[in-house]
């Protein structure tokens, strides 16, 4: 039997030729090019860049202002845990919520902010004849059933209040605490008005069909709907486009 020679692989010292050199033959050889040293660069700062971004976004909402101001809210409040005692006679289902991972509840006296050792984070007397409460995320809206006053909390204290020209017939709130209130106005059956963040109005809408009685409000403020009754009773809806 003939025996095969093995071809002997090439034998060199680092000084017979520089080891990039020498990777890069051993690579042709075998069919693979290397990626230039520039791309490998930049294909490893776009991969840092995206973990750092994904990164950063998923701790914001622990280190934005608002969730530090409510945790720094809440660990100051020292309870004797639960059960806790509400302030006033009656709390409406409609009327609690969670802010900043604290139960919040409005009665017909006080708005009161608990935390999860039966603290008061927030314990304010309302003034108001017929208080109401809506919130999303960590956003409040207060306002007065019987008046034309309202507020604005984010789970650590009021940071906005105002009023509208009329008595309001309801309100409502999205999580980046942009708003909505549905109010009276004379000559027609009711005033949408939309405020953005910043407490600007982005629009208003008047309704003379509609008796509208609640509103809902999109994350981008470009679509309102609103239900209530038409002039014979029945149920209508109205969607509302920016």
């Amino acid at each position: 039997m003939k025996k095969t020679r093995k071809k002997e692989r090439e034998m060199l010292s680092y000084e017979d030729k520089p080891i990039e050199e020498y990777e890069r033959d051993e690579n042709k050889k075998r069919g693979k090019t290397a990626l230039p040293k520039g791309k490998v660069k930049v294909i490893a700062g776009i991969i840092i860049v995206l973990v750092i971004a994904v990164g950063g976004f998923s701790v914001w909402r622990y280190i934005s202002p608002n969730a530090l101001q409510g945790s720094v809210a809440s660990s100051r409040a020292k309870g004797n845990g639960f059960p806790v005692e509400i302030c006033g006679k009656t709390v409406n289902e409609g009327d609690t919520w969670v802010l900043n991972n604290n139960f919040a509840y409005v009665s017909e006296t006080h708005l009161q902010v608990i935390n999860s050792n039966g603290g008061l984070v927030v314990d304010e007397r309302l003034s108001y004849a017929s208080p109401a409460m809506e919130a999303c995320g960590n956003y409040a809206i207060i306002y007065d059933k019987n008046g034309s006053h309202f507020q604005i909390e984010n789970g650590s204290g009021t940071i906005y209040e105002g009023s509208v020209e009329d008595d309001i017939f309801a309100a409502t709130i999205n999580k980046n605490g942009d708003y909505a209130i549905l109010s009276k106005k004379s000559g027609y059956t009711a005033k949408l008005t939309v405020f953005n963040r910043s407490h600007n109005q982005h629009y208003a809408y008047y309704f003379s069909e509609c008796y509208a009685t609640n509103v809902s409000i999109n994350s981008d403020l470009t679509r309102a709907v609103v239900c209530g009754l038409d002039s014979r009773g029945q149920y209508c809806f109205q969607s509302i486009c920016a």
